[in-house]
């Protein structure tokens, strides 16, 4: 049975038609023309690219308002219902996924991963896999590969099974993950896995890289918890209701009351005695603030940044840890406890994290192995993690050589050489090269000379002079750590400048695109503050299944970095 639109609804829908209808002389729908098959082919077409591409939720297909939107547009057109739209996402995403499956599997680059588990309203995880790498033309990509809910199948399965799927097993560089989430015999498990299933270059600890989100995040949650019972004092004091899980809001209401009291604007008269501060207790609340709030001001240069290279990184935590430590001569006893607590906790990630990121900050010429040198001096730093790190780079560097001239040579053996097309061309066997017929010395007036004894002997002893007196050749990771570092420029493209000298250096060029790529934060912008596991956007939990997947992935392929 068809159901009528109401009076309202005919108004707001066809009102301004039949308006015009009277001025014109003709009805409404006289207006438009009827909309060939193809154009409306090529509107469904449009609408369903819009919301695998862009943030629109397709339960908006079935909104009334929108409906009327559409029509007012054109009242031809009939974009169906959710279930028609879902089953256009699967076959744009099945698409979209030949081509992005084609490009992985053929790019000369690796790839980094990074892992995050979210929560639904059933309390059931969702794994988040994605896939950072910068591509031919250095442009940074951050594709998702695989959006699930885990039923029964565990993290290391499923991580395992969607890069089987992809056909990406043999490019997997690094893995990024929240320290909470993996535990080490299942990154173990992951990087065995990987290393005997494809002869991919997985280097020990160098695989696992820690999320520095989770980090900063951590150390945050261990301040707070040391002073676990002035907070619940404060909130009483502030009115501080219930707030997300997320650190950076805490230490802003914690800002927020020792401001009011330091002005005396603090409202006391309703709160009872017991949940007063005391003065050492606002002092200890003043000191752990103060610590957090170091914490917040790098995040906020690490999270909010475009492009957060290594070198960022590096710098900002290595700043983090010496302002820290200027707090202990003006903190109290209990304040410096926590401090010190704070510093074995950041000293365990520095030593867990230090290697692979100073190895991709020696790819920044602005840097090179002079900056990993002057931060291995300062503090009575270990000198031997200079050398740890320039036999590293060392290593890596030799394997990618290796590895391109193992490729030259595969493709050298795939195709005829000019010398192999030239034999099979001529027809006479005078016309084939010298070193096809039998070899001697010319002489002057043209005759071969079957008897060189002495003038082969000069050349052995020649060779062999020249092969003593000769140094070995140089390396282009030579020539890139011998040439003077670049002057310090906050707003220096790393990416451009690779892209311009790849000629200069080939080798080492596809050994620095891969280290730039490793992200090492799971989380950026808003989300590194949160302290618990995330919820997915409501929105987007409404697709469910197979469509929740496809949308994040399809959104991630065509988002502009």
């Amino acid at each position: 049975m068809s159901s009528q639109p109401s009076a309202d609804e005919s108004s707001d829908c066809n009102g301004s038609f039949h308006e015009e209808s009277n001025e014109n002389g003709s009805d409404a729908e006289d207006a438009y023309l009827p909309s060939s098959a193809l154009e409306l082919e090529q509107i469904q077409k449009a609408f369903t690219k819009m919301v695998c591409v862009q943030e629109v939720p397709p339960m908006m297909i079935e909104c009334p308002i929108f409906k009327r939107f559409v029509s007012s547009l054109n009242p031809f057109v009939e974009l169906g219902d959710f279930e028609s739209l879902k089953n256009d996402c699967l076959k744009y995403y099945e698409t979209e996924m030949m081509k992005i499956k084609h490009i992985l599997r053929n790019m000369d680059a690796k790839v980094n991963l990074s892992v995050e588990m979210l929560k639904n309203d059933a309390f059931d995880d969702v794994l988040c896999l994605t896939a950072h790498f910068v591509d031919d033309t250095w442009k940074w990509k951050k594709w998702v590969l695989r959006f699930q809910v885990l039923n029964w199948e565990s993290y290391s399965g499923a991580i395992v099974k969607s890069l089987e799927y992809w056909g990406i097993m043999d490019k997997v560089f690094t893995i990024t993950v929240k320290s909470d989430i993996f535990d080490a015999e299942t990154l173990e498990w992951i990087q065995d896995y990987i290393q005997k299933k494809t002869e991919a270059q997985v280097k020990g600890k160098l695989f696992h890289v820690h999320c520095c989100a989770w980090f900063l995040s951590s150390m945050a949650q261990d301040a707070f918890q040391e002073i676990s019972m002035i907070i619940d004092k404060v909130r009483d004091l502030i009115i501080w209701g219930k707030s997300e899980p997320v650190w950076s809001i805490t230490n802003s209401k914690l800002k927020e009351a020792l401001d009011l009291q330091s002005r005396g604007q603090l409202d006391t008269e309703f709160v009872d005695d017991s949940c007063l501060l005391s003065p050492e207790e606002w002092k200890r609340l003043e000191g752990v603030s103060k610590s957090v709030d170091k914490l917040h001001s790098v995040a906020e240069l690490l999270f909010h940044a475009k492009y957060p290279t290594a070198t960022t990184f590096l710098k900002n935590l290595y700043d983090l840890r010496v302002s820290l430590e200027l707090d202990f001569p003006n903190s109290c006893s209990y304040v410096n406890t926590i401090l010190e607590k704070l510093l074995q906790k950041f000293d365990r990630y520095w030593e867990d994290t230090f290697l692979v990121m100073a190895m991709a900050a020696v790819m920044d010429p602005r840097c090179k192995m002079v900056y990993i040198e002057y931060l291995c001096s300062k503090g009575g730093n270990d000198q031997s993690q200079h050398s740890a790190v320039l036999e590293t780079v060392r290593s890596f560097y030799d394997d990618y050589l290796t590895s391109s001239l193992q490729k030259e040579i595969s493709e050298c053996d795939s195709c005829p050489s000019d010398y192999e097309i030239e034999c099979f061309n001529s027809e006479n066997e005078d016309d084939l090269p010298n070193k096809r017929r039998k070899v001697g010395v010319v002489k002057p007036e043209g005759k071969v000379s079957s008897n060189p004894t002495n003038i082969r002997s000069h050349l052995e002893d020649y060779q062999q002079f020249v092969q003593a007196n000769s140094q070995p050749p140089r390396s282009e990771l030579d020539w890139y750590l011998e040439e003077p570092v670049l002057p310090w420029d906050q707003d220096f493209n790393l990416f451009e400048w690779w892209k311009t000298e790849r000629p200069k250096y080939p080798t080492l060029s596809k050994m620095a695109r891969d280290l730039l790529a490793i992200p090492f934060s799971v989380l950026t912008s808003y989300d590194a503050y949160y302290t618990e596991e995330r919820f997915i956007d409501k929105r987007l939990l409404s697709s469910r299944g197979a469509l929740m997947n496809s949308l994040m992935c399809t959104r991630s392929w065509h988002q502009r970095h």
